[in-house]
């Protein structure tokens, strides 16, 4: 998957869910369904909902939930992803059957790219 030239130019760090399994329902939409993979500890899970250029979701795996929230702005979804321990931010993307997702630190406005984490669900 090629990110967006409107994304950050972050490198990727960590690859935490790669060469996964997907599955959407209900893509009405760009970004609207549900993306499910199986893990080694149960499922990772993505559901998205756009609404004109609003995007909400979440994101529910072992360990680990985020509420997301943001906008699509030509054809990527960028927001905040908030849970317990805080807020990261996200970028997402749709190409084809991929659902691409990159949360990282963001401080004083300033993206630290070296905290980026990518989930890829294919």
């Amino acid at each position: 998957m090629t990110r967006s030239p409107l994304l950050h130019p972050a490198g990727r760090l960590l690859t935490a869910l790669a060469a996964l399994a997907w599955s959407a329902v209900g893509l009405a939409q760009g970004f609207s369904g549900t993306f499910q993979t199986p893990v080694d500890q149960g499922a990772v899970t993505v559901q998205l909902t756009q609404l004109g250029d609003r995007l909400e979701g979440y994101l529910q795996g072992p360990g680990v939930y985020f509420e997301l929230q943001g906008w699509v702005e030509e054809g990527v979804g960028v927001g905040v992803a908030s849970s317990a321990q805080g807020q990261l931010g996200f970028e997402a993307l749709v190409e084809g059957d991929t659902l691409g997702l990159w949360f990282y630190e963001v401080v004083n406005g300033v993206v630290l790219p070296e905290t980026e984490i990518e989930v890829i669900l294919a």
